[in-house]
């Protein structure tokens, strides 16, 4: 009892904690709490199911799939309630739904097809309940490893309940097949699936299946039935979550940039009405590349110079005005066509040059006579042929000049990045070759030493022992000092 009253009171604090969050805590921590929250009521379950005598049937928390009608709640959606364990395989149920977010966002294309094949399983088994072919799954099956068994359990292991280790899911599909009645199971595998290396003989004999262990779903009211069709809800649950999930996002990018030009528009207005219409050139020859917000988050007459701009900036900025030429060149060519006096911002081209080239924008309203028409952001060359004709060439006469400076810095930016380069070798080259001489240096002092030992370690003999050596007489005393 003493290990159930430790897991209520670390229940209790969880619960504190969720419920006195004044809405600064993070989604992710909020829903890592909530996750921990389940495997401490799971814990408690199992310890009460495992009392014996008068304990009560094992339960389990399960947490209903978030809708996207119901508003109440914390975030994340679901309210957590207690239901009784009615597996009739021996195992617990394993919330399906809290598996299935595993998946992650089912906007990635593999994690559709994943979702697509859980949906076949269950299907195939309440449409032919009676036939064997659809009650069981070879886990070794390539495409089934590749499309449904890849996504890891991760975070989610922690809500499973203690359950058989022969039933322990290594995959978020596997854990979802197991809690809705499926169970591993090892069978011969077939002669013409067998390897033909001697090396996987021995460990081939068997391989994993899962097969579905509970009564065939006949009735509506079975307990297969129901199961089934609870989990082709949850199934639906998420996918219409994470349909909300992108629809929301997509909004809210339509709305961020309909803010981003709308700042633009009227910070353009702001300097024109002040005769900063020069500062427009003076942006575009400026050669940043980037998002929006780095635009208008800088006064548009920024006093910004020749900035350690890289080479990759310079050569995108290059790209985006031979781009804003074509433009302008096409206007000249053929001013009667409204074809080339019309700019959709929803083409990627269009988009990269006035969007994300700092200056692109205000260049084109500003500079080249455009204006905004309709929601969906439409850049229009009104006027007649001989007016649009001159404001264009004018226009191209001002990106010519900036063009130029561009260009000079791009090449400026090359020479740099060569010279680096150069400096760099020469650095490398001197170390290697500073490195050799030192090699050399104690090289040559070994051997010098190795010489002094063969003659008698350059030791200091007196003269007369010298002489008697050379005579023949003694044999030298290396021992006494030479004075």
């Amino acid at each position: 009892m003493d290990e159930i009253t430790r897991l209520r009171a670390k229940r209790d604090k969880l619960e504190n904690t969720l419920d006195n969050d004044d809405g600064s805590m993070s989604e992710a921590k909020e829903m890592l709490l909530r996750q921990q929250l389940v495997a401490v009521e799971n814990q408690i379950a199992s310890l009460l199911a495992q009392g014996g005598g008068g304990a009560p049937a094992a339960t389990m928390i399960e947490r209903t799939p978030p809708s996207s009608s119901s508003s109440s709640g914390p975030a994340g959606g679901g309210a957590i309630n207690v239901h009784q364990n009615v597996g009739q395989n021996g195992l617990p149920d394993l919330c399906p739904w809290r598996l299935l977010d595993c998946f992650g966002a089912s906007s990635q294309g593999e994690n559709i097809t994943a979702l697509q094949h859980l949906v076949t399983v269950i299907q195939n088994l309440l449409k032919f309940p009676q036939q064997d072919r659809y009650q069981s799954l070879r886990m070794g099956n390539e495409r089934l490893q590749r499309e449904l068994f890849h996504v890891r359990l991760g975070d989610a292991a922690m809500m499973m309940p203690q359950v058989p280790e022969d039933q322990r899911a290594e995959s978020a599909a596997e854990a979802f097949l197991l809690g809705i009645g499926f169970r591993r199971e090892l069978r011969p595998i077939a002669q013409a699936q067998k390897p033909t290396t001697a090396a996987d003989e021995f460990e081939s004999e068997a391989e994993p299946w899962l097969v579905f262990t509970l009564a065939p779903p006949t009735s509506p009211s079975s307990e297969s039935h129901i199961r089934l069709t609870s989990a082709l809800q949850d199934i639906e649950e998420i996918r219409k979550r994470d349909t909300d999930t992108q629809r929301n996002s997509a909004e809210f990018q339509t709305w961020r940039k309909s803010v981003v030009m709308d700042i633009r528009m009227d910070r353009l207005r702001q300097a024109m009405d002040a005769g900063e219409g020069e500062t427009l050139c003076e942006m575009l020859m400026l050669g940043e590349g980037g998002p929006a917000e780095v635009t208008h988050g800088r006064p548009l007459s920024s006093s910004t110079t020749t900035a350690e701009l890289d080479e990759e900036e310079l050569s995108d900025t290059l790209d985006n005005i031979q781009t804003l030429r074509r433009v302008f060149q096409n206007i000249v060519d053929a001013p009667h066509d409204e074809r080339y006096r019309t700019l959709k911002l929803g083409n990627k081209l269009v988009h990269r040059t006035l969007m994300t080239q700092r200056g692109g924008l205000e260049f084109i309203l500003g500079v080249g006579g455009f204006v905004q028409r309709g929601d969906d952001g439409s850049m229009v060359l009104e006027g007649n042929a001989l007016v649009a004709t001159e404001t264009c060439a004018n226009a191209l006469t001002c990106l010519e000049r900036i063009e130029r400076a561009v260009s000079i810095k791009l090449s400026t930016a090359r020479d740099r990045a060569r010279m680096l380069a150069i400096e760099s070798a020469r650095a490398e080259v001197e170390a290697e070759v500073e490195k050799t001489r030192r090699a050399k240096r104690h090289q040559e002092k070994l051997a010098a030493m190795a010489e002094r030992q063969q003659n008698g370690g350059g030791a200091r003999i007196k003269l007369e022992d010298a002489v008697k050596f050379l005579l023949g007489a003694a044999e030298p005393s290396s021992a006494a000092p030479a004075r």
